[in-house]
């Protein structure tokens, strides 16, 4: 576990020490913004002309919860697919392009706590960006009286489906080590997605309703108008966990798969510079607690000095060591 949550630790630090999360989050903010006004802009236009046609024809009724806050998080929906790609985009593939994954599958951290603690940055990632437009449904409930229960409802389907982007965004990133591929591997496929659900909705025929079911899109609705549904909670999470179990099969494979039959030979201690010279790879020397991982704990000094006294390889090496 203090492995899991300090790899979760490293990804949260690593996308606000680039400029990434900030383009991402302040372009999302932007077009909420400008979705937002809109939706209130027309209902404000609305809500005046009922009074004016109430004096006539008696009242109108008039409901946020369906004319604003189910609209705008349709909208919210839409703008996860376009923006969530840029968040999960370097997850796997600048590990790849770094090196530095080799030294991750070989560290003391399970593939499945890496593909864990990869989506659940991702998330709290997320997470951050549905609490700021929160910040706007907010004032609807300040300046007026929208129902509590669709409104949590909705965010809890924006959280899921969410997730199925996410999910999906990080199983391309495991495909490939360049961050444009993955992007645009991701969009499409979440725009596939959506106007195979379009096209579906125009088709009743047994394919339509297949890809209807199969569409995280089409189980939003529900949410959104406050109907909690178990079917779709399962869908969403049998999504989200089956391109997970996909991300994880790659992990495995590639730890089989790469560098079969490279034969190297180490004398033993070394430098880290020489180890990489052989291995042909770039390496990372880590200290945990005391312990630096691959060397013991009486040779702390000379892994502080990035002098390597015993090496653990990524599995397909075939390594001669020979210690001095």
């Amino acid at each position: 576990m203090r492995n899991f949550l300090a790899l979760v630790e490293r990804e949260l630090k690593s996308y606000f020490a680039s400029p990434l999360a900030y383009v991402v989050l302040g372009f999302f903010l932007l077009f909420v913004g400008v979705l937002y006004y809109a939706a209130v802009s027309w209902f404000d236009l609305m809500s005046m002309r009922a009074a004016m046609q109430a004096q006539q024809y008696g009242p109108i009724k008039m409901n946020v919860n369906e004319q604003v806050i189910r609209p705008f998080l349709g909208n919210l929906e839409i703008l996860g697919m376009f923006f969530l790609p840029a968040i999960t985009m370097r997850l796997l593939a600048e590990e790849k392009r770094q090196g530095t994954m080799e030294f991750l599958q070989t560290a003391p951290l399970t593939n499945v706590q890496l593909v864990l603690a990869k989506f659940s940055a991702a998330m709290l990632f997320y997470l951050a960006m549905l609490a700021a437009t929160g910040l706007l449904v907010g004032l609807l409930f300040l300046y007026g009286n929208p129902e509590l229960y669709p409104t949590l409802t909705g965010y809890l389907g924006l959280l899921l489906i969410g997730g199925c982007f996410i999910a999906l965004g990080l199983f391309f990133s495991a495909m490939t080590e360049n961050q444009i591929i993955a992007f645009v591997s991701t969009f499409a496929t979440n725009l596939a997605i959506y106007f195979a659900a379009w096209l579906a909705n125009m088709n009743e025929s047994g394919l339509g309703k297949i890809f209807s079911v199969l569409s995280p899109f089409e189980h939003f609705d529900d949410f959104a108008k406050g109907v909690l549904d178990t079917k779709h909670v399962v869908f969403y999470l049998s999504f989200i966990l089956g391109w997970l179990f996909l991300t994880y099969a790659i992990l495995e494979s590639s730890r089989w798969r790469g560098f079969q039959g490279k034969r190297i030979s180490v004398a033993l201690p070394t430098t880290v510079a020489e180890l990489a010279k052989a291995l042909g790879r770039k390496v990372d020397l880590v200290i945990e607690k005391s312990r630096a991982f691959g060397i013991t704990a009486q040779e702390q000094s000379l892994a502080e000095k990035n002098v390597v006294t015993d090496v653990a390889l990524q599995f397909g090496y075939d390594a001669e060591v020979v210690k001095r």
